[in-house]
């Protein structure tokens, strides 16, 4: 962003309360650990450290799967929670009325994190989410209940297999359909569906970092794709590997 001299000395600035700045402090810090811990599993980031299939236990490739992607949508729902309490947080700062915040929402859309959210699914998450900031909770606690539609469900689940692929991320889906987040992680939890982009992008940075350990491991540094004698071909080695893994011969 280019700026020119006395354009953040423009800026509106309102030194916040204590307790709110520490509440807002602590959830984007909250929210920048998580980035980092999902970003440990990408091979393209600087603080890689395993590829989702080695973070699961089960025997098969697609349930290990399965399990990440249920992890990874736990935490990115937990990021849009805290980013709808930041957003109510520095209305608060501004001492905005109802009339600016409608004028805020109109331009800028309504978090999706204060959509209205299906009680099974906000009992289901409370129950199994971790909450640093008490105030997180509460704003689940608080948030306006909705029913749907079998039909409306079902609509929503068949989309499942596209999510995460190209820029139809959690938050753009959740956007797409106004549907809370919540919503979201407890549908695609129990329908225990693996979109194939997602889940390709995985098992080929899994072959890219396999692949690299192999060759590390290897004495010249060569892994002949034909087998040679005395020496295994790639494909051989890295069936050893998924072996080691834990992965099954299926």
């Amino acid at each position: 962003m280019n700026t020119q001299v006395g354009d953040l000395q423009r800026i509106p600035f309102v030194q916040p309360p204590h307790l709110l700045e520490d509440n807002i402090s602590g959830l984007a810090s909250e929210n920048v650990a998580i980035k980092k811990q999902l970003n440990s599993f990408r091979i393209i980031e600087t603080n890689y450290d395993q590829n989702p299939i080695l973070a699961y236990v089960e025997t098969a490739i697609k349930d290990r799967l399965i399990s990440y992607l249920n992890f990874e949508n736990a935490q990115l729902v937990k990021v849009l929670l805290n980013e709808a309490v930041v957003n109510q947080l520095i209305f608060k700062v501004y001492e905005l009325n109802d009339e600016d915040r409608q004028q805020v929402e109109t331009k800028m859309g309504k978090p999706v994190g204060e959509l209205q959210v299906l009680d099974i699914a906000r009992k289901s998450y409370l129950t199994e989410t971790k909450f640093e900031q008490e105030i997180v909770k509460t704003h689940i606690e608080n948030l306006e209940a909705i029913e749907f539609e079998e039909q409306q469900i079902q609509a929503i689940k068949t989309e499942f297999c596209s999510i995460y692929q190209s820029n139809n991320d959690l938050e753009e889906f959740c956007i797409r359909h106004q549907v809370n987040p919540i919503n979201v992680w407890y549908w695609f939890k129990g329908s225990k569906v693996l979109p194939q982009a997602h889940a390709a992008e995985i098992a080929l940075e899994f072959l890219a970092d396999a692949f690299r350990i192999i060759l590390m491991e290897d004495e010249d540094g060569i892994v002949p794709l034909v087998g040679l004698p005395g020496e295994p071909r790639l494909m051989d080695g890295l069936e050893q590997y998924c072996f080691q893994q834990g992965l099954s011969s299926a």
